[in-house]
């Protein structure tokens, strides 16, 4: 997977982090890695634009869920942990995942 990652200007400097290709399970740790990387090097704002991703798996849903947790100065999620991060995403939210 590419991952483009640019600054946007608009009332705040926005980091957009872009994957293009599937976002799956050999891809979501590149993306983690990617927002990993923009928040160690002092980025606050990131946007993720999925308007090239042309495959979204519970992978990918993972990866979107530990940056969100990223941003939010919560503890990440083991990517390794499987099913149980799935699991966890739903008791957060209180909302099924789809399988």
């Amino acid at each position: 997977m590419q991952i483009t990652t640019y600054q946007a200007q608009g009332r705040v400097a926005v980091t957009v982090l872009q994957p293009h290709g599937d976002l799956d399970a050999k891809t979501y740790q590149e993306l983690i890695a990617a927002a990993k990387g923009a928040w160690n090097g002092g980025a606050r704002d990131i946007v993720l634009d999925l308007g090239d991703v042309h495959y979204l798996s519970s992978s990918g849903l993972v990866a979107i869920h530990t940056i969100a947790r990223l941003l939010h100065g919560q503890d990440l999620p083991d990517p390794e942990a499987g099913w149980s991060t799935i699991h966890a995403m739903e008791h957060e939210t209180g909302t099924a995942i789809p399988t």
